[in-house]
């Protein structure tokens, strides 16, 4: 955030301490506890401003889901995932667990979010939620805090199994820290192998995350599969489409991780690629040894 900050709000919530600023730029910004653990940043008025680098990736995950009609979400934040969502994706509808009440109370007053027939926000837990048996998704998104990255706190066969019975392709977008601030990283993303055909590892340019991406279909998709469901998805020009924000946010340099999901050869986390099939070579970019690199985007 460029400027200075004003406080707008203050308070103490169900986990830790909640406050929302707005720079002289007019972006807002919820923070959460002492460290200031920002989640989300918004502008009121641009449902297509994504300031920040985490959110066109995870926009970019729900091109694989066919179709897209509806979206499950839990952790709310800021709520510039489903605003963008009900701003330029008509054709799907987004609901939205979140656990704390101040956080949907905020959301409302500071950033816009208010729910309709298209926008649906619900307090509770989303993992018991999940786990009792909602209706099948196309796509399933996990922004909570440490949501999708704690073994033991969350069973990841439950996401994909509301996402695989949506529709041809569900995924499921999962925000989590990286090894460096997550201790559980490599068996998360052992787990989210085990469960799932595909797995996408992206990586977020000048952030601490990543963010998995990952689905019951099998095999690797080439740049140019990605490129026609974007557009497929969203069609409009510029940021309001799924591949416009995701193209103009980042440079054409940028690459995203690919782990080889339960069918590749090989199984190991740190082990040198296998050879990959024709289709998986079409999509490789270069070889870094723990990961394979794949360009997901110009």
């Amino acid at each position: 955030m460029s400027g200075k900050e004003r406080l707008l709000f203050e308070s103490p919530s169900m986990f830790d301490r909640l406050t929302v600023t707005e720079g002289d730029d007019g972006l807002r910004t919820p923070w959460f506890g002492r460290q200031r653990v920002r989640h989300g940043v918004a502008k009121l008025a641009e449902p297509a401003h994504l300031e920040s680098p985490c959110v066109p990736v995870m926009l970019a995950g729900l091109a694989l889901a066919r179709p897209l009609r509806d979206v499950w979400m839990i952790g709310l934040g800021a709520g510039v995932i489903p605003r963008f969502v009900r701003a330029y994706l008509p054709a799907a509808t987004v609901e939205v667990v979140e656990i704390d009440p101040l956080v949907i109370d905020v959301a409302r007053r500071f950033f816009a979010v208010e729910a309709d027939e298209r926008l649906r926000i619900h307090e509770g837990d989303g993992r018991k939620l999940l786990a009792a048996g909602i209706r099948p998704q196309d796509a399933v998104i996990l922004d909570g805090h440490g949501l999708g990255g704690v073994p033991g706190t969350f069973d990841l066969r439950i996401p994909g199994e509301r996402a695989r019975g949506a529709g041809p392709v569900g995924v499921v977008v999962a925000n989590v820290w990286s090894a460096a601030a997550n201790r559980h990283y490599d068996a998360t993303l052992a787990t989210y192998r085990e469960v799932f055909e595909r797995v996408h590892v992206l990586d977020v340019v000048g952030l601490g995350n990543k963010i998995i991406i990952a689905s019951a279909e099998p095999g690797a998709l080439t740049r140019e599969e990605v490129v026609a469901r974007a557009h497929a998805l969203s069609p409009s020009s510029g940021c309001r489409s799924i591949w416009g924000c995701t193209s103009t946010a980042f440079t054409p340099s940028t690459i995203c991780a690919f782990a080889p999901a339960r069918s590749a050869t090989r199984r190991s986390h740190g082990d040198a690629p296998a050879a990959a099939s024709a289709r998986r070579s079409a999509a490789i970019s270069a070889n870094t040894g723990s990961h394979v690199r794949v360009a997901l985007w110009r």
